[in-house]
């Protein structure tokens, strides 16, 4: 009588490597009124699946003074006295809540690259906002070197920015946008400043601080080429 082996069990598939948390931090940069947040809002509809961390202003709107003006306002009709104040304000408030969108992430599970679009970034608090309020006499010496060393310290401590998509529209028209939406604060908005914000932008933007990959669009009706550019920072 023939002997009749046992049947050969194969080895059940492996699982995948697990692959830690790659956080793609990216910035969309642009003058205020530009349409940073119209374009963040179209991404989220778009793109429900990634993370975004929109401006911290409703928090700078919520520190109001004993007479209910708000930082945001104080810092806008007073800029010399309340400078150094908002600026640290914007600063730790957006280093906050982007960390608290990774660390979110990181949380639930989430592994591998993963996209996190900011409205602004460290940076531009830094080599945009307090620049131009360095030219203008509303930072002194004392207040520029101390609000460095708090830059430099939330940045070491922070997810580094991959990328930015800079909205280019023009300061006169953002000044139309600035004046139809009626944020609170910002009617003393000036144009002379606004163009200020243009050059700082700019200049940053094309110098040696910014990351690698930027793109350039011309105003919030670029999504598609937004799209097409964040779709391929994922797949490097």
């Amino acid at each position: 009588m023939a002997s009749s082996s046992a049947p050969k069990l194969s080895k059940p598939d492996a699982p995948p490597p697990f692959r830690p948390l790659e956080p793609v931090l990216v910035s969309l940069e642009g003058n205020i009124g530009a349409g940073k947040s119209t374009l963040l809002r179209e991404l989220q509809l778009l793109r429900p699946d990634w993370r975004f961390v929109p401006e911290p202003v409703d928090v700078w709107l919520s520190f109001k003074s004993e007479t209910g003006e708000s930082l945001l306002e104080a810092f806008y009709r007073d800029p010399s006295r309340w400078a150094y104040t908002f600026q640290n304000c914007a600063l730790l408030t957006r280093y906050l809540a982007i960390e608290a969108a990774v660390g979110a992430a990181r949380a639930s599970g989430a592994s591998g690259r993963q996209l996190f679009i900011t409205e602004r970034s460290l940076d531009t608090d830094r080599h945009v906002f307090t620049k131009v309020l360095e030219g203008d006499g509303s930072l002194g010496v004392m207040e520029r070197d101390m609000q460095a060393r708090c830059f430099e310290a939330a940045r070491a401590a922070s997810t580094p920015l991959s990328a930015i998509v800079h909205l280019a529209t023009g300061p006169s028209v953002c000044a139309q946008q600035i004046a139809a939406r009626g944020r609170e604060g910002e009617e003393g908005i000036s144009l002379p400043h606004l163009q200020k914000l243009s050059r700082l932008h700019q200049a940053w933007i094309e110098g040696p601080k910014a990351p690698a990959a930027v793109l350039e669009v011309q105003d919030s009706g670029d999504v598609d080429v937004a799209l097409a550019f964040l779709d391929a920072l994922l797949l490097k």
